[in-house]
């Protein structure tokens, strides 16, 4: 489901100021991310291609913690039902950093010629050891 539908199906549904205020932040960073992205292929900029996962993970923690505000902020039934389409829209947001962080990889393997995953999501012990120590999840 789209961005458009998801908006068009929570019109009329209670809204939470915390939650829209953290979507808004989320969407800030993201767009921030998607400028220095083209920014980096428009001048082959592999210092800045490379920044891009230092500035996802601020994305990266607000959507983690968007699900328990949408839990704590949902006293009635049609209060859940727009904090759950809120959630869908902030996964939405993470993935346009991740998007993002893509093209950074994608720019240095134009200047290098080298392809590297700057991180790797489906083994996220490699980008935090801690959690080997922890047997936890950085979700």
């Amino acid at each position: 489901m789209n961005l458009a539908k998801i908006t068009k199906l929570a019109h009329g549904l209670p809204p939470n100021p915390t939650v829209l205020q953290h979507l808004g932040e989320m969407g800030a960073l993201a767009l921030g991310m998607v400028g220095a992205a083209m920014h980096a292929l428009a001048r082959r900029d592999l210092d800045l291609a490379r920044s891009l996962p230092e500035l996802d993970d601020p994305l990266d923690r607000l959507n983690r913690g968007m699900l328990q505000q949408v839990l704590a902020a949902s006293d009635d039934q049609r209060m859940l039902e727009w904090g759950i389409r809120m959630y869908v829209v902030s996964r939405q947001i993470e993935r346009v950093g991740d998007n993002a962080v893509d093209i950074g990889e994608q720019v240095a393997f134009l200047v290098t010629g080298e392809f590297r995953e700057f991180t790797d999501a489906s083994h996220p012990e490699i980008e935090h050891p801690e959690l080997l120590e922890g047997g936890g999840s950085p979700e």
